[in-house]
């Protein structure tokens, strides 16, 4: 989770996070919108070119990690979290034939969404399933800070985030075994994206909709750990203010 936000903090950076915080600052205007008849910015004038040598780069050497990866998902599971709950207390609800006490486990009452996905893959096929779910999580999280922070920036902006992410060492190892990490990052990142899109529509009803996906994606996320409960106090604080500083309720 840690690395798909640095990637992210790569993405959103310069005249994005000025005209935010800034003073409207870059584009004009508090949230990144620009006035009608602006002719467009540099970054958009990049996004329009076709892409360069370095973009094709990082889609081959992000392709050539996911093959890496999927291959990885076919050994058997020993990574002792997943041995100990991720995917054995799924498998015991599947055995009892759905959710039972198992005080003797502390990590049973961790938050368990991701695990109840585990749950369903062994009931369809088995762990190599399952670890080729959280291994998909990664691969389409590299593809959100790629494609929004293109949006944002520039394409070659949207290349390296997306390969500070996933070529991570420790994010490819995350892609290893059936945990909860990847998937984590996944919904942390669609939801800053969803919060970005709501920032800087204009229109009333596509921002409240943007806003809606984004309080389902935040709990998503936080329904993954613990640790990701702080994201979502960050997201209410950087909405409730950039609200306010456009002279809305908190509550829009």
């Amino acid at each position: 989770m840690f690395l798909a936000l640095t990637a992210l903090s790569a993405a959103w950076a310069g005249r994005e996070l000025i005209s935010c915080f800034g003073g409207g600052a870059g584009n004009g205007q508090a949230g990144g919108a620009q006035p009608e008849g602006k002719s467009k910015t540099a970054g958009e004038e990049k996004n329009a070119r076709a892409p360069g040598a370095f973009e094709y780069a990082a889609g081959c050497l992000i392709l050539a990690a996911a093959v890496l990866n999927l291959m990885a998902t076919t050994v058997p599971e020993i990574f002792y979290d997943s041995l100990v709950y991720h995917l054995s207390l799924p498998k015991l609800y599947l055995l009892r034939g759905g959710v039972v006490p198992t005080p003797e486990n502390v990590y049973s009452g961790t938050p368990f969404a991701v695990q109840m996905l585990f749950g369903w893959a062994l009931g369809v096929s088995g762990e190599k399933l399952a670890s080729l779910l959280h291994a998909s999580f990664g691969l389409a999280a590299a593809w959100g800070i790629w494609s929004w922070a293109k949006t944002c920036v520039d394409g070659e902006t949207g290349a390296l985030a997306a390969l500070l992410f996933y070529l991570a060492p420790l994010g490819m190892y995350a892609s290893w075994y059936c945990g909860v990490d990847l998937a984590s990052s996944f919904f942390v990142v669609a939801a800053c994206i969803a919060l970005s899109r709501s920032l800087e529509e204009e229109d009333v009803a596509v921002r409240r909709g943007c806003q809606i996906l984004c309080g389902l994606l935040t709990g998503l996320a936080m329904s993954t750990k613990y640790n990701a409960f702080p994201i979502g106090v960050f997201i209410v604080l950087v909405h409730g203010f950039l609200s306010l500083r456009a002279g809305r309720s908190w509550k829009e």
